[in-house]
Order: C-alpha cells, then sequence, then structure tokens
C-alpha cells in the first residue's frame, strides 16, 4: 500500500522479481480507479507529437501555463501504467475529489482478518 503509484516505477527492478508474491496492491494520490484506465492512454497521446496538436489548446485550456510540463509527465511516466497492471493496482477513491471537496475520503484501514474501508468526513473549506 502506498500513497502516489508513480513511486512503484523506482521500486520495480526489485518488484518485477517478485510478482508471483504479490496479490494486490493499493494507492491513492490518483482519487479514482478511472485514472488507471486513461493513464495508458495519455501516456500514448503525449508520446506523440501528432496526436498532441489537436488536443494542445484543450490541455492549455485545463492547465492553463502548465500544459507542457503534464505532457512532459506523460512521456516521462509512459512505463507506469504497465507497472501498474502487473503489481495488480487499485486505487482507494476519494469520493467527489481531493481537498475535501467531496466531503471526505475513503480510508482503508489495514487489519490481520482484511481490510476495513471508511468514510472520513472533512469540513468544508473556506473560500
Amino acid at each position: 500500500m502506498l500513497h502516489d503509484p508513480d513511486a512503484l516505477a523506482p521500486m520495480f527492478s526489485f518488484l518485477g522479481k517478485n510478482l508471483e508474491k504479490i496479490e494486490k496492491t493499493f494507492s491513492g494520490h490518483q482519487h479514482a480507479q478511472w485514472v488507471n484506465k486513461i493513464y495508458p492512454k495519455l501516456c500514448s497521446v503525449a508520446s506523440s507529437r501528432v496526436l498532441q496538436l489537436p488536443l494542445k489548446p484543450l490541455f492549455n485550456r485545463f492547465f492553463p501555463g502548465k500544459a507542457d510540463a503534464v505532457w512532459s509527465y506523460f512521456r516521462q511516466n509512459k512505463n507506469n501504467a504497465q507497472i501498474w497492471s502487473s503489481v495488480k493496482l487499485s486505487v482507494i477513491p476519494a469520493p467527489g475529489g481531493m481537498l475535501g471537496v467531496g466531503g471526505g475520503f475513503l480510508v482503508a484501514d489495514l487489519k490481520e482478518d482484511g481490510i476495513e474501508v471508511k468514510k472520513i468526513k472533512t469540513p468544508k473549506l473556506e473560500s
């Protein structure tokens, strides 16, 4: 279990030799399981200059002043999706988003007889 699944990449030389021992890997950070599904596609698009051109205005809109950094991130981490799949990664979602915007987070409590997932409510953020 770890916070940011990107941290799996530097550990993969060890983990890759022990995949048969890994039953499941859990992470937070991504806040939604669907991120694992679109991540490989974003890495592929970011690695292709041809595909990047039509999508660049959209990324500039959603990531003002940071679009190039976002593309660079996906290019540099293009192997992460494959690593996540091989270690059977599952994301523990934060309902509604991060920083308590959705009213809380799901927390996995590891116990001897399994994992208990509970929602922790967070106070509303003041603007």
